[in-house]
């Protein structure tokens, strides 16, 4: 049995041992929703996008996956710049997902939508 007297004391020493540290999530921000126009013959488009931008408060820059509700759409990496490229994006309304995730695998998530 522990006989301590100062109890700051004692709490920290708990906390040291038992406590979590609380590893915020990262934060992301999407493009705004836009139009794309399919092209003649295969009513699908090919568009350049604003890739979304993630930050968190670790020095490590959060990773961004990207995900869609169209079957066949793909987003490809802008290869080092500030963009993403969507293609075989069909006509109605596409929703994107921006999936950041940090070092600490904590996640944030962000949509918006391309009208083809």
């Amino acid at each position: 049995m522990f006989n301590v007297v100062i109890m700051s004391v004692t709490y920290y020493f708990l906390c040291v041992l038992f406590c979590s540290s609380v590893d915020p999530p990262p934060t992301i921000l999407c493009p705004p929703n836009l139009s794309a126009n399919p092209n003649s013959g295969t009513n699908t488009a090919f568009i350049v996008i604003d890739a979304a931008m993630a930050t968190d408060d670790s020095p490590v820059t959060p990773t961004i996956q990207y995900t869609t509700d169209s079957a066949g759409v793909q987003i490809l990496d802008g290869f080092g710049t500030p963009f993403i490229y969507a293609s075989n994006v069909p006509v109605g309304v596409t929703t994107v997902t921006a999936t950041a995730t940090d070092d600490t695998n904590n996640m944030a998530s962000c949509t918006f939508t391309i009208t083809g």
